[in-house]
């Protein structure tokens, strides 16, 4: 499983510009089209070609502009089929886009995922993974996208009312608030989405082993006793073995991105104690789950670099191999000469490396320059070279 996960994780960090691509132009071609389905009073968008383009564009630009755009189709088709409702999305869509993108701009993507998860009848999904990767603040994003959904429910039940001409100004304003936010059912998602973050984000902070695991469990076993509660005793129409498999199939997927994103190794977890100026830290240090193969070969891969990190360094100093391959000027003074004159040799420290690269030469001061041949060893042809300067001399 670590090394499946291992492989996923690298494609990913090679194609993430691609794949984030795909994703995105898909979420938003899913998204426009659960709108054309529910309210699509507008045909001119409802055209295929022009919701591909949309989802063009939304697959370029950030999030945000996703979730702007998503409103502004809503708006779009509330006002085709009736100015108040237009208006009353319109004030509706803005205060919400105020307070998402303005206090919780990174949760806005939840705006997007909830109205999937229900089309998909894996909302379960969507609010336990919120819960184990996001922060409590994401409850205002959830909260939002829960009453878009009811608003879109409602005002998809009033069409035919609202075709017909058989309710006022006021009165269309009453039903659409009434079916809205005093719902039945919009009540107990709220309460229960609400709850089952807020336990996620507790359960996920517990130090036990597998408490991610334990965690998306127990929030599955959570939202099923909720919603199974919410319709037994509000009288809100329930299936509840599909109920059952769903949220079963939520879970299982939350446990997959948890194993994805946590993958903890707890059998070898330690205790860690040090301290600093003021304080004593006693720390329960995990260890990641890395498969053998991969943890040798990142092994290779640093040594490897680490390998060529000396080469250019010594590259760069003008030594290279292990036979000190002279690449510089050496230098030697006139009293190293003369102390080849009186032994006969010259030690290997006598050398010192400066000067420039391009350059093979040996300095005897004011005495001669000679040049040093690269393929023979350095000893040996100072030697040489020192003793055929002796002769001339």
């Amino acid at each position: 499983m670590a090394a499946f996960r291992e492989k996923i994780q690298y494609l990913y960090s090679r194609y993430d510009i691609y794949i984030l691509f795909i994703l995105k132009f898909v979420l938003a071609f899913v998204i426009l089209m659960e709108i054309n389905i529910n309210i699509g009073y507008m045909e001119t968008i409802t055209n295929i070609l022009i919701v591909a383009v949309l989802s063009l564009v939304c697959a370029i630009i950030p999030i945000a502009g996703m979730v702007t755009i998503g409103i502004l189709v809503i708006v779009i088709h509330c006002f085709a089929l009736n100015v108040i409702v237009g208006a009353a999305a319109a004030c509706l869509y803005i205060v919400m886009a105020i307070f998402v993108l303005r206090f919780v701009p990174k949760e806005s993507i939840l705006m997007l995922l909830l109205p999937v998860g229900f089309f998909c009848r894996l909302s379960p999904a969507v609010v336990i993974g919120t819960g184990l990767l996001r922060t409590p603040a994401a409850v205002l994003s959830i909260i939002c996208s829960l009453i878009s959904w009811r608003f879109l429910n409602t005002v998809n039940d009033l069409s035919p009312l609202i075709t017909a001409g058989k309710l006022t100004s006021l009165e269309l304003l009453q039903q659409l608030m009434q079916g809205t936010f005093l719902d039945s059912e919009f009540i107990v998602y709220a309460v229960l989405f609400t709850a089952i973050i807020l336990i996620m984000c507790l359960m996920k902070r517990i130090i036990v082993n597998n408490g991610y695991m334990i965690a998306v469990i127990f929030g599955g076993v959570i939202y099923y006793i909720i919603r199974a509660a919410g319709g037994l005793f509000l009288g809100i129409e329930t299936d509840y073995i599909q109920e059952l498999i769903f949220t079963a199939i939520s879970v299982g997927i939350t446990a997959l991105i948890s194993i994805f994103l946590y993958d903890i190794d707890y059998k070898n977890g330690k205790y860690v104690q040090f301290e600093d100026d003021d304080y004593y830290y006693y720390v329960r240090a995990y260890p990641k789950n890395v498969s053998r193969r991969f943890d040798e070969e990142y092994r290779e891969a640093r040594a490897e670099s680490e390998r060529e990190e000396k080469s250019r360094k010594a590259e760069s100093s003008g030594i290279s191999g292990s036979r000190g391959t002279i690449s510089e000027t050496q230098v030697i003074s006139s009293k190293k000469a003369a102390e080849f004159k009186r032994t006969g040799t010259v030690s290997q420290d006598t050398i010192a490396y400066t000067g420039t690269p391009k350059s093979t030469q040996v300095d005897l001061g004011e005495t001669a320059r000679i040049d040093i041949p690269k393929d023979e060893d350095l000893h040996s042809a100072l030697e040489q070279q020192l003793k055929n300067l002796d002769k001339n001399l």
